[in-house]
């Protein structure tokens, strides 16, 4: 299970759930990412490229956002700081966001808006159920 999806069913469930407000990344949706690769082989780029969502975000604005495109209590997420979150073993950057801007220049490619990814998966919701979207959207 993603982050995504793993928002989605502990809010289906009616779980709350603590999510960092100061941890920031760039979410990418698998067929978006999918897409990006796919233009990188057409064109036979070489180098590094960022493939990931358009938009630095933080992870609880992420989680309000599904929760909103979802339909799910956002009453459910409440925001913590990285520090006060145990769970976390592994230490990890505050800013974990990539930039699109050479993907955008040299492959001519748009990576999806935060809003448009998760419309994009939120309207096929009703084809999946929540495992399937789990596997689906891997990279969300």
């Amino acid at each position: 299970m993603n982050f995504a999806t793993w928002v989605i069913e502990s809010l289906s469930n009616g779980k709350e759930i603590s999510i960092v407000e100061d941890h920031y990344n760039s979410p990418t949706l698998a067929d978006d990412l999918a897409e990006m690769i796919r233009r990188i082989v057409e064109m036979d780029a070489r180098g590094v490229y960022h493939t990931a969502g358009s938009e630095r975000v933080s992870r609880y604005d992420f989680s309000m956002k599904i929760a909103e495109i979802f339909k799910r209590d956002k009453t459910l997420i409440a925001p913590v700081k990285m520090n006060d979150l145990k769970a976390w073993i592994a230490k990890r950057p505050k800013d974990s966001s990539l930039s699109v801007d050479k993907v955008r220049r040299e492959l001519e490619v748009s990576p999806l808006s935060l809003n448009e990814a998760i419309g994009r998966m939120g309207g096929q919701e009703r084809h999946f159920d929540l495992s399937d979207l789990s596997k689906r959207y891997s990279q969300l």
